[in-house]
């Protein structure tokens, strides 16, 4: 995986060579990194086996080194760190004009190009010395810069969906320091090739005096030949439920990851807008109560939704399966679960920046972990709460049994609806004898 971070500004080469990002027929030497020259992806064929793994084309898996990664974090210009129980990785290393490094165990590198102008002994890493608050993360105390561009390398992870969080801080300017008095700071972010991010500016993201924050970025394309592998091929023992618009199946990834893949009709139209709205929608949610989407894949006439496996299928299915799907939940988790349900919808009404109304908040929506954590499922038929648009907010969608009377009727707003639904779950939640 390869991040870019790339800076507008223009700078003039001295006292050190950059080839890196090269097309050479023949590699310019055989050495990964040098003091003053930077060599990263300087030879233009990857498949000649002689050439070291620095110098080709996008960087892949050194030869010694098989993909076994599947997390990478790391501390920006600082040491190594423990943040609530997460291990950001040293990142220390002084050099930074045109220059290349590596770590010992290969499995994250970084590139930097070009060198600040008129001024030869810049430091390339960072330190706080700025107003930022004290309670801030400790990864915001250091940083690194570049002049033209940084690049960093996640080597050896395994094939697999992944989510690149980048936190970001301004740590050089003092409080009585106009920051638009020094220039902008503003980038262009690529993750593998692909611009994410154009003309990112740290003042605009953060709208605070405080100068920061958190940007999240989702690489959650699948390929069908990874879903068919996941599932053995959409094996029918494989299924483990049976949607409105088409069944569900349980997968294991490369990596072990367990995934839940939807499946939908690319012939139904509401399976086209359902397909549409739930990426939509649930890609721009994160909470704990909310089924987390991990990616889809369109392929030929295949329409997939991948999300977190949920060991424990369905609230239905735990309250009213008469087979070995039932469970036998005591009073204290189905309180539990009922204050699952209240936080998740909580957080679609009122908390997360997008207002979000269900419209179809049923027991076979609501999902259970291993640890019958409830999460709210299915978001295909969800709406954006906009109040100016009240005249269609009475639009029944769903399970009918599950609308209040008024609603049947037409009268009564979408929120009220869901909160209604939400009764009927509960009364579902402490109605059935368990024999405690």
């Amino acid at each position: 995986m390869r991040l870019i971070l790339i800076s507008h500004s223009v700078i003039i080469l001295l006292y050190c060579s950059d080839v890196s990002y090269n097309t050479f027929s023949k590699p310019p030497l055989e050495v990964c990194a040098s003091a003053q020259v930077n060599l990263v992806s300087s030879f233009s064929y990857s498949e000649n086996e002689t050439i070291l793994w620095c110098l080709k084309k996008d960087l892949p898996c050194p030869p010694t080194h098989k993909p076994r990664y599947h997390t990478l974090r790391i501390n920006c210009g600082g040491n190594e760190i423990n943040v609530e129980g997460k291990i950001f990785e040293e990142d220390s290393d002084r050099f930074g004009k045109s220059y290349f490094s590596a770590t010992e165990k290969k499995n994250w590198a970084y590139s930097s190009t070009g060198v600040f102008t008129g001024n030869f002994q810049t430091k390339y890493v960072v330190e706080n010395t700025s107003n930022l608050s004290v309670t801030a993360p400790e990864y915001y105390q250091t940083a690194r810069i570049a002049p033209l561009s940084l690049k960093y390398y996640a080597l050896c992870l395994r094939k697999g969906n992944y989510t690149v969080r980048l936190h970001f801080a301004e740590i050089m300017y003092t409080s009585d320091q106009n920051i638009s008095s020094n220039g902008r700071r503003i980038f262009d972010i690529f993750i593998q090739g692909k611009l994410e991010r154009k003309n990112f500016n740290i003042m605009d993201k953060a709208k605070v005096v405080e100068l920061r924050g958190l940007i999240e970025l989702q690489t959650s394309y699948f390929t069908l030949q990874q879903i068919k592998a996941a599932t053995n091929n959409f094996d029918s023992a494989n299924k483990i439920g049976e949607g409105g618009f088409g069944p569900v199946y349980k997968g294991v990834m490369l990596d072990g990851t367990m995934i839940a893949v939807k499946q939908l009709s690319s012939k139904s139209r509401q399976g086209n807008r359902e397909f549409v709205n739930e990426i939509g929608m649930i890609s721009a949610l994160q909470h704990p109560n909310l089924v987390r989407l991990y990616g889809c894949c369109i392929e030929g006439n295949q329409l997939l939704l991948i999300y977190e496996y949920m060991e424990n299928n369905s609230l239905a299915r735990a309250l009213f399966d008469r087979g070995e799907h039932w469970l036998n939940l005591g009073w204290r988790k189905r309180k539990e679960i009922c204050l699952g349900i209240a936080k998740g919808l909580a957080y679609l009404h009122e908390e997360s920046r997008l207002k979000i109304v269900h419209r179809d908040i049923k027991a076979t929506n609501v999902l259970l972990d291993k640890d019958l954590n409830a999460k709210i499922s299915d978001f295909g038929l969800a709406k954006l709460d906009e109040e100016e648009y009240t005249h269609i907010s009475t639009r029944i969608a769903g399970t009918i049994f599950f609308k209040g009377l008024s609603v049947r009727r037409g009268i009564l707003p979408l929120v009220i609806i869901t909160s209604q639904e939400a009764g009927l779950i509960l009364a579902s939640v402490v109605g059935r004898v368990t024999g405690k």
